[in-house]
Formats: structure tokens, sequence, C-alpha cells
């Protein structure tokens, strides 16, 4: 048996196998950032009920768009690997360095769903997902600079749609920092620029399941 089918079956395969169980670990415990009462008692219970939905729907809306951003990055992830070839002790620990910053997003996100008004945890919400997002640009970039480490028939377009989709989610939660200065309100709707710029990548470039 060569050996780069022996790295790809055997080496390549536990990374894989070991990052996708970090992604979903870190997605499933999302759920714990929602937290309620569990002391609501009559009187009155079923309106105590409606008034502590409404108190929870922040933490909710910050589960989603932390569970979609993972699973973004999942995706990228898994769209990466099918193009890999072979890996190396630095691929490694970059890869290692993007699911240490996965593991990580329960955290910000409970506190940004308890305080979502509050700029501190907006900036530390932001500046968490914007890490993820470079460091999985970085990976990609290591990998596939002069087909370091993916398949050389890699086409180049599928190569740059990826980069700057994995560019994207930091530059809209970043910038969204600095508009937070100004309205907390304005930095939150400010995210939504993720819709149009995924809009403009898709119209440039096509699907990227058709860049495949």
């Amino acid at each position: 048996m060569s050996e780069e089918p022996r790295e790809r079956t055997l080496e390549l395969d536990r990374l894989v196998n070991f990052s996708d169980a970090v992604f979903a670990i870190a997605a499933t415990v999302l759920v714990l950032s929602i937290n309620y009462s569990h002391n609501l008692q009559q009187p009155d219970l079923d309106r105590k009920l409606w008034r502590e939905f409404g108190d929870v729907l922040p933490q909710v809306l910050a589960y989603g768009l932390s569970f979609y951003i993972i699973a973004r990055n999942w995706l990228a992830h898994h769209r990466m690997f099918r193009m890999i070839r072979r890996i190396d002790a630095r691929f490694i620990a970059m890869n290692i360095t993007l699911l240490g910053l996965i593991a990580l997003l329960p955290y910000p996100t409970d506190v940004y769903g308890n305080y979502p008004s509050s700029r501190p945890t907006l900036i530390v919400y932001a500046a968490s997902i914007s890490a993820v997002g470079f460091m999985s640009a970085a990976l990609w970039f290591y990998a596939s600079r002069s087909n370091r480490l993916i398949d050389p028939s890699t086409p180049r377009d599928w190569v740059v749609h990826s980069h700057l989709r994995a560019l994207s989610i930091p530059a809209v939660f970043l910038t969204s920092i600095p508009v937070s200065f100004v309205s907390v309100a304005a930095a939150r709707f400010w995210w939504l620029l993720l819709i149009p710029v995924r809009v403009a990548f898709t119209r440039r470039y096509g699907k990227i399941t058709d860049i495949w």
C-alpha cells in the first residue's frame, strides 16, 4: 500500500471524524444557553408562561444565529476536506485551533443571549464568530496555496469562492463592532448583510455545489 492512500484512509479520516464530533457537540451544547424559570406557579400560570417565552426570545435568537454559524462552518469544513489529499503537522494544529474556537462559541452565545442590548456582549460575540471565520479561511488558504494539500485538479473558481465565503462572515461581524458604538440595535441588523453578500457570491460564482 502506498504512503498517501494509507495517510488518507487512516490519519486524514481520524481528523475528519474528530472534527465532525466537535462541530456536533458544540452545536448541541448551544441549546443549554436557553434558560427559563422552573418555579412558575399559579395563579395566572398561563400569563406567566407567555411572558417567560417572550423573555427567552433573545436567547432563542442567539442560539439560532450561532447554530447557523456553526452549521455554515461545518459545511465549509466538509467541502474543504473533499479536496484535501494529504495533511501535515501545521494543518493539524490549525484545524485543532479552529475546533477550539468552535467549541468556545456556546459561551459568548449564552452571555449575548442574556444581555442582547449590551455593547460589550455584542462585541465579544461578534469577535468570537469572526475568529472562527478567519481561522477557517486561514486553514483553507494554507491547504490550497500552490495546491499544497489539495487535489491539483480543484477548479480555481472553487478555491477563490471558498476563500471569499469564509471571509464574508467575519467581515460582516467585525464591521458591526464600530456600528455598535452608534447603536447596538443597528449593529444587530448589520448582520443581515450576510444575505446580500451570499446572494452576490452566488450570482458571481454560481452555487458552491455547482463548482463541486
